[in-house]
């Protein structure tokens, strides 16, 4: 009887132990999904949610997402979203690097979701 009950306990603990690791692991995603600049998953240069973004859609392309980042940023004026002139002098300044017009908007879009820029 108490071999039974001592193998039930080991069982148990390995069972802890086992769960214990699981939960660590959420943990560490979890920290990953809310920081993603944590994450191995970029290059060292590429280190705020805007840089990521432009990299991410831009095929992983670093050399690209960062004079694209740049660009943006020496252009861009103070309140410049929703600003016609402004807008379109941040589009005259991305089609240097990019060649086609659906291109150009879309990453359009993404700078402007990005409260970065």
């Amino acid at each position: 009887m108490s071999q039974l009950l001592q193998q039930i306990i080991i069982e148990k603990q390995t069972a802890t132990q086992k769960y214990e690791a699981y939960l660590n692991n959420i943990i560490k995603l979890c920290k990953q999904i809310n920081q993603p600049s944590t994450s191995n998953r970029y290059p060292n240069n590429i280190d705020t949610p805007g840089k990521q973004a432009l990299y991410d859609n831009l095929e992983q392309n670093q050399p690209l997402a960062l004079a694209i980042h740049y660009t943006i940023m020496t252009t861009k004026k103070d309140s410049w979203r929703n600003n016609k002139i402004k807008e379109r002098q941040i589009k005259n300044a991305i089609k240097k690097h990019l060649d086609s017009k659906e291109k150009i908007q879309t990453m359009f879009e993404i700078i402007k979701s990005q409260k970065e820029y």
